[in-house]
């Protein structure tokens, strides 16, 4: 059951909110809503009623009288029908009350008193094997959706609820199993889907069910932004693509790429900065080789490998950041002793160039890594409104045990030159308190006199969607606001280093490497466009 706002004011107190146990209720009605987690929520909903009736010059009353009840439920976050999420927005849903939707065999639907159900009610299947639930899928355009589906807390199931699910469209058939116990009280991801419009989706017992009944509830799709293959090359692997609007026309796409054959962690270790261009952002993307490779003298901070390439064109010249390094052993394998040596002299440089395909000249390692700092790399950088540069760069202090170190943060630096000297000016840009590595990979543009910041988020530590790129926004570079996530990585199973490429009035295309699965080590370049 719901608890009423209602129960969190005051009778004839007028200006008086009332949260915790305290709240008005009888003895029994005290008996769930007592714990931590529920009472919780009691005080974020009374704090953010506080805020709306300071803002609107309501009392706590009237802003339920006066018919702001579905507001503060929106700003609460709430999902629910009628009030879907505003970060859902794209979701469509169907649920087992919904037209169309249809039963076979032996069905009961009920409320489900320990919530997580979407909807006013469950649809629950017991022990028959026959039984069914076919759901019309709101599809209105043809495409790629991830599949997701809900169903209540299932606290008391001993054993797995399975069931199979098959999804028809365009003739084709295609089937997934679904535990539900499992996340059970939250959207499911089932999978993607190319649906076309009358898909339908079947819901039957598996003969991996172990358990009585099983439940039918909610499940919605969303579309998919579709990555496209636009470069890769045979017998490499490749990385960090910074795809780049060139002057004349056309996309200059910087990127990393080392031998396949020494496998996925050897972009640190064995990584050159390489050079593609293209007439349009689709490709093809026609190899220029190499432009700048590890400097080779046995004293160089950069001797061994460069990757992270961030390009800029200012005032006719090219400016190339990126990220340098050197070991004691070559080729080490993943997070060996020798593969954190090449880890945690990571340091920042820059080169310059008269033309994109060079020469590139060294100018030196930038310092810009705070004192306590272990490492720093994934440098962005963009000219500000007002003609300086702001860099956006990954750094790791030297707090926790060797060899991680930790925490890792995101720091800011200004220069009036693109060639600095760049000032440190903020130590962590995008905080998530008591989360060792939050954040990385930022990607750095301006809209106007705004400035735009994507970062990839390490789990859902920003957003509830895991592993999501967070779009922030800032007027100086120092103070920025998170509006959201902008991308949610559905259909690969590694989305690393995006770029974002912004031309005119085209749309904008996020560039990224694409790693389809954990057991291959082949790595491309991808782009997605955004709807």
């Amino acid at each position: 059951y719901w608890i009423p706002y209602r129960s969190l004011y005051s009778r004839n107190v007028r200006n008086l909110f009332i949260a915790g146990r305290c709240f008005s209720c009888t003895h029994v009605g005290l008996g769930s809503p007592r714990v931590m987690n529920t009472l919780a929520q009691l005080g974020c909903a009374v704090g953010e009623a506080a805020a709306m009736c300071v803002k609107g010059g309501y009392s706590p009353r009237e802003l339920y009288t006066k018919g702001h009840a579905r507001e503060l439920q929106r700003n609460l976050g709430g999902d629910f029908p009628g009030n879907p999420d505003p970060a859902r927005k794209a979701w469509r849903y169907v649920d087992d009350e919904s037209a169309g939707v249809t039963f076979k065999g032996k069905w009961r639907q009920t409320y489900n008193e320990f919530g997580g159900q979407y909807g006013d009610k469950t649809s629950w299947g017991d022990k028959d094997a026959a039984i069914s639930a076919t759901y019309p899928l709101p599809v209105e355009k043809a495409g790629r959706y991830a599949l997701k589906g809900i169903v209540p807390h299932l606290f008391y199931y001993r054993d797995a609820p399975v069931v199979e699910l098959i999804v028809r469209s365009g003739g084709k058939e295609s089937r997934v199993e679904w535990n539900q116990l499992p996340g059970s009280g939250f959207w499911y991801d089932l999978g993607t889907f190319d649906l076309q419009p009358g898909a339908t989706l079947e819901m039957r017992r598996s003969k991996n069910c172990r358990y009585k009944t099983i439940a039918a509830d909610g499940f919605a799709i969303v579309p998919v932004a579709e990555a496209r293959t636009v470069y890769e090359q045979p017998e490499k692997c490749m990385r960090c693509p910074n795809p780049v609007a060139l002057p004349t026309g056309g996309v200059a796409l910087f990127h990393s790429h080392w031998p396949e054959k020494y496998r996925f962690g050897a972009w640190l270790t064995d990584s050159e900065i390489a050079l593609a261009t293209a007439a349009t952002a689709d490709g093809p993307f026609v190899s220029h080789g190499v432009i700048l490779k590890g400097a080779g003298e046995a004293s160089a901070w950069d001797r061994d490998a460069v990757t992270d390439p961030c390009v800029l064109q200012h005032n006719g010249k090219w400016f190339l950041y990126y990220m340098g390094t050197h070991g004691d052993e070559p080729h080490p394998k993943l997070e060996t002793p020798g593969w954190w040596v090449y880890r945690n002299n990571q340091r920042i440089g820059l080169a310059v160039a008269d033309r994109i395909e060079g020469p590139w000249k060294r100018l030196g390692q930038l310092e810009v890594m705070p004192p306590e700092g272990v490492l720093c790399s994934n440098p962005v950088v963009c000219e500000t409104k007002d003609g300086r540069f702001l860099m956006v760069f990954k750094w790791v202090e030297n707090r926790r045990p060797a060899p991680a170190y930790g925490p890792i943060h995101i720091g800011s630096a200004i220069a009036d030159s693109p060639s600095g000297p760049f000032r440190l000016v903020a130590k962590e840009v995008f905080p998530v308190p008591g989360v060792n590595f939050p954040g990385e990979e930022p990607c750095l543009w301006r809209e106007g006199e705004r400035l735009c910041c994507l970062i990839h988020d390490k789990g859902t530590n920003y957003s509830s969607s895991p592993r999501a790129l967070i779009r922030f926004e800032s007027e100086d570079g120092i103070s920025w606001t998170k509006k959201g996530v902008a991308f949610k990585r559905e259909s690969i199973d590694r989305l690393e280093r995006p770029f974002l490429l912004v031309q005119n009035d085209a749309k904008p295309v996020l560039f990224a490497t694409a790693k389809d699965n954990s057991r291959t080590y082949k790595t491309r370049i991808v782009a997605l466009t955004k709807e």
